[in-house]
């Protein structure tokens, strides 16, 4: 389980026994009780894989791993870098207009 404290996450393993029966909130749900301001807590449960236990790794997964090993760290940071001096951004040209392209359909609760 991962809890997030002032954008700090710790994760504290769990065991679990036998099926939850706990009700779960749609994201509508919660995004509601989030404007009235409710106080929310949200969790996440996630299955942890038995280390070897898996299916093998395709061979040609594993040669791009092993082609580009000194830039992908077999373990990721546990935390973001630091932030830097320069951001960098596209530059649009003056005058140019958008594609003509309709705007991404939703579905009618998620326009509320």
């Amino acid at each position: 389980m991962a809890i997030l404290e002032e954008e700090k996450p710790c994760m504290v393993p769990t065991v679990t026994e036998g099926t939850l029966k706990t009700p779960m909130l749609s994201a509508m749900q919660v995004k509601k009780g989030l404007k009235r301001k409710e106080v929310t807590y949200l969790a996440t449960l996630k299955k942890e894989r038995d280390g070897g236990s898996g299916e093998p790794m395709p061979k040609e997964i594993e040669g791009v791993l092993d082609e580009f090993k000194d830039v992908m760290p077999p373990e990721l940071p546990k935390r973001l870098p630091l932030r830097r001096e320069e951001y960098h951004k596209i530059e649009l040209e003056p005058g140019a207009k958008p594609p003509a392209m309709g705007p991404y359909r939703m579905a009618p609760p998620e326009l509320e």
